[in-house]
């Protein structure tokens, strides 16, 4: 076995990675120029392909200990930490926020509030609902249900008074009169395999 502590001795004599947080990853610019949305969205997909992988063992994982669920825990394995934190899909409503330069832009954004169309929740509990799920039955819930939407402020106060904020069922948006619209390319990229 390696010597743990000359690893742990040695990253602490270096300076710690930081994150860029505020960059795309390389694969989605050329000659720091964005690449075409449709190089981005196979970008895209081919992360949500890799997470959908991971999702798959973690549901294994998690489905080998059912006699303790204890073990594993919601905080611990749950698919929806993973979505929360990974902002995978942002390229699919266009400009990441720390790309729009209009200052204009930026003020209107504060009106409005940005949305998972399916709530986290949703992917929390498909841990519990769903004894099987493959690594191309993840890649699909992804692909047709991990969206986010831009509504007002008034409209997300409409879906928490309807009790839509958690438990949102598919009809959500057209019960409460709030109209989301599509992007072209969501029809293109929201083709489950």
């Amino acid at each position: 076995m390696k010597n743990i502590k000359y690893f742990r001795k040695v990253w602490g004599n270096t300076k710690p990675h930081k994150l860029k947080l505020k960059k795309r990853p390389p694969l989605d610019t050329r000659d720091g120029k964005l690449k075409s949305k449709e190089e981005r969205f196979e970008n895209v997909k081919t992360r949500l392909s890799h997470l959908a992988e991971v999702l798959e063992i973690l549901h294994k994982i998690y489905g080998m200990y059912p006699v303790h669920p204890d073990l594993w825990c919601y905080r611990c394995i749950g698919c929806h930490r993973i979505l929360k934190k990974s902002g995978l899909k942002d390229d699919i409503i266009g400009l990441q926020k720390f790309e729009l330069r209009n200052k204009k832009v930026h003020d209107k954004l504060k009106e409005l509030r940005y949305e998972h169309w399916t709530p986290l929740s949703f992917f929390r509990d498909i841990f519990d609902q769903e004894p099987e799920l493959t690594k191309n039955d993840f890649y699909n819930i992804l692909i047709i249900y991990y969206r986010v939407v831009w509504i007002t402020k008034k409209e997300d106060a409409v879906l928490e008074g309807k009790k839509y904020k958690s438990n949102r069922i598919l009809t959500a948006y057209d019960d409460s009169n709030i109209e989301i619209f599509d992007l072209e390319s969501w029809d293109k990229f929201y083709q489950p395999q």
